[in-house]
């Protein structure tokens, strides 16, 4: 890998101070400057991707998530209200202490009061995935001080 790269980079030195030096003199001069430069840049880059495992699937993936927050976010919260974004983050979290435990989470609903403590909370889950019902709700109840009783899970 280094081997190839360093190759890369003497193969790169060599043609590009070829196309400079051939390059008239002029405006177009900087042009050339400017697109060689990004050439560096991305046979500079390639190795740092390599040593990240950062690949064409993993920026398609970021894309794709970045999407789906943006028109998450644009569609589903009314006016900007900030106990609509704080609930929406108290699903999540509740969601994701769920799912750390091994329950199979499909959409999780809670409903505060005006100072956005959990009054109910209702987890939906796949049907016929196996977890323990009694752990998630011990575990939720603790952690957001809901009673065991306000906190439901319903299979889908």
């Amino acid at each position: 890998m280094l081997y190839g790269w360093m190759k890369s980079i003497i193969i790169y030195l060599i043609i590009s101070g070829l196309i400079i030096n051939m390059a008239p003199a002029g405006n177009y001069k900087k042009y050339i400057n400017f697109f060689v430069g990004l050439l560096l840049l991305i046979i500079v880059a390639k190795p740092i991707a390599y040593i990240f495992n950062f690949g064409d699937k993993d920026v398609e993936k970021l894309m794709n998530s970045m999407d789906y927050y943006m028109n998450y976010s644009k569609d589903s919260f009314e006016a900007g209200s900030k106990g609509t974004y704080y609930e929406y983050s108290l699903e999540e979290a509740v969601e994701r202490s769920a799912m750390e435990n091994g329950c199979p989470v499909l959409k999780v609903a809670v409903i505060t009061d005006k100072d956005y403590n959990i009054l109910k909370c209702t987890i939906y889950v796949k049907k016929g995935k196996p977890f323990d019902e009694n752990l998630i709700k011990k575990n939720i109840s603790d952690v957001y001080n809901v009673e065991v009783d306000n906190i439901n899970v319903l299979s889908r």
